[in-house]
């Protein structure tokens, strides 16, 4: 609990630099805000594209990408566990990325671009000084990407809200959304292809959105990306007619509305998902909806026993009962075992 309360006030004290950093501008200066990230976003990037050519430059070069190349083949086993370490999109990934890993084409993998992550692999590799050029660079990336995380969490604030106030009560709380969303915006800010444009923070925004929905919609079971999209859409319009009287086709067409082919769904497939994602059964019914739709589509929070901060909780208020019970004298234990209650505990 100490740890959380410490986590918490660490993000408080971070977001209010983010807002006294946002008072320099007045809200009628959207140029010059914009022209500020700017230059934080086309700043890292240049620093990261530093760090690569200095890194080409060095005799131990081969020796970095050698050892990237071991450590996705053989530790993690996996060449799709590369991507979060380059800047570049999914792709440029599949074409030319996984092919140079697959081939250990140390050539071809130094020509792509990475981030934050491969930098920070780099530097773990090798110890190359304190004061080495590759050093210096890496301090100043670091620093770059905190400024630019640290300026935009306003941002993650904002989009939190919205979310938490469109969808309905699930298993994570607004702090829990919040959370996501940076790690959402961590993912935008690494992930990010290109020079900087306006659409940039839609990019964060929908790197945050792909988060948040991705977790709420976490259940036992395992859904493709496509379903979690069609369960989340499904349970904002649930939000919106809490009290019911509506008829499946209406959450179809609003599942489907401005939803690409593939994640177009129909009467069955939403009924079946929204029931596999739900905690209850299946096979009971919604009155006042229609006799097809099970009434789980409108039950989010699982059973009160089954969550873990109840568990949790049980859990301690019985610790602290065993240690009370433990110092009683022999007379009160034996008047609470009058009274029926079990002082093993």
């Amino acid at each position: 609990m100490e740890d959380s309360t410490t986590h918490f006030k660490l993000f408080a004290k971070t977001l209010e630099l983010a807002l006294k950093k946002y008072e320099k501008f007045d809200k009628d200066d959207e140029k010059t805000l914009i022209e500020f990230q700017r230059k934080q976003v086309d700043g890292l990037a240049a620093l990261e594209n530093e760090f690569r050519e200095t890194l080409l430059q060095h005799k131990q070069c081969p020796v970095v990408y050698g050892a990237f190349m071991r450590f996705i083949r053989e530790v993690k086993r996996n060449i799709l566990a590369a991507r979060p370490y380059f800047r570049e999109r999914q792709e440029v990934f599949a074409a030319g990325i996984s092919e140079a890993l697959k081939d250990q084409d140390i050539k071809a993998l130094a020509g792509y671009k990475f981030n934050y992550h491969f930098v920070r692999f780099t530097m773990r590799v090798i110890h190359w000084g304190k004061y080495s050029n590759l050093a210096k660079i890496a301090r100043k990336i670091e620093e770059a990407r905190e400024a630019l995380i640290t300026m935009n969490l306003p941002l993650v604030i904002s989009r939190a809200r919205i979310f938490w106030s469109r969808t309905p009560k699930s298993h994570l709380s607004f702090l829990d959304f919040v959370q996501i969303g940076v790690e959402g915006l961590i993912a935008g800010v690494d992930k990010y292809s290109g020079e900087y444009t306006d659409n940039w923070c839609g990019v964060c925004i929908g790197r945050m959105t792909g988060f948040w929905i991705d977790q709420y919609s976490q259940v036992m079971l395992h859904f493709y990306p496509t379903d979690k999209r069609k369960l989340y859409r499904a349970n904002k319009f649930l939000s919106k007619h809490i009290k019911g009287g509506f008829e499946i086709g209406d959450m179809v067409n609003q599942v489907n509305d401005n939803a690409g082919e593939k994640q177009k769904t129909n009467d069955e497939e939403l009924i079946n998902l929204m029931a596999a994602a739900s905690v209850l059964s299946s096979d009971t019914k919604a009155p006042g909806v229609t006799e097809d739709i099970p009434e789980s589509i409108n039950k989010f929070e699982a059973p009160m026993e089954s969550r873990p901060d109840f568990i949790v909780e049980s859990n301690e208020a019985l610790s602290k009962m065993r240690l009370a019970i433990r110092a009683l004298s022999v007379f009160d234990k034996k008047i609470l075992c009058l009274k029926g209650i079990d002082v093993e505990l």
